[in-house]
Formats: C-alpha cells, sequence, structure tokens
C-alpha cells in the first residue's frame, strides 16, 4: 500500500503531497549509485542532480535527507565498522566524531 505524506507551509497549510514510496526508492537508487563513484567528486554531483531533476522542488529534501540516512547506515556506517576491524589504528571513529565537532564549531550549529 502506498503511503502518502501532506506537506505544509509555514502558515500551516497544505502545500503538496509526498509519495513516500517513491522518495525511498528513489533514495535508496541515488545513494548506491552516489556511493559507487565516491571517488570522483564530479560524477558523484553529476549523479545527484540527475536525480534532483526527477523530482518537484518540494520532494528533493525528502529525496536527499533519505539517501544520506542510507548511505550513512549502510555505506559508510559498516566501512567504518570494518576499517577499526582491520585497522584500528586509523582511529576512524574517534577522527570522524572530531570531524563532526570541528564542523560545528568552525561552521555553526543550524540545529
Amino acid at each position: 500500500m502506498t503511503e502518502f505524506m501532506l506537506i505544509q507551509g509555514e502558515d500551516g497549510n497544505p502545500i503538496g503531497v509526498v509519495d513516500i514510496d517513491q522518495i525511498r526508492d528513489a533514495a535508496q537508487i541515488l545513494a548506491y549509485a552516489a556511493a559507487a563513484v565516491a571517488e570522483d567528486g564530479a560524477a558523484v554531483d553529476a549523479t545527484c542532480a540527475e536525480w534532483v531533476q526527477c523530482f518537484k522542488p518540494d520532494e528533493v529534501p525528502f529525496v536527499l535527507l533519505a539517501a544520506l540516512e542510507i548511505v550513512t547506515k549502510m555505506v559508510v556506517g559498516p566501512l567504518v565498522s570494518a576499517l577499526e576491524t582491520v585497522a584500528p589504528e586509523l582511529r576512524t571513529r574517534e577522527q570522524l566524531r572530531e570531524a563532526a565537532a570541528w564542523a560545528e564549531a568552525t561552521l555553526g550549529g543550524g540545529r
């Protein structure tokens, strides 16, 4: 059964409807397609641009956020775990935490 989500404007009035299944499917394809070309920044940009053009502007943030979640949980997480196992001296997770703290302190919150 297809799930839909109502999008509301700042005033609380409905401004659109999003097909959750379509968002999830597109996000999964985008996440793995971008991860597959991760070493080539231009290819990642092209992959994202291609997918973003397939959606209405009010749907794009949902696709990108879902893709970020998938990349984090299904790609980065397992890679970090593998690196911790085979090369603990790299301190991968610690390095990521330090980078996140630096970014928040330097670039600002945003939350």
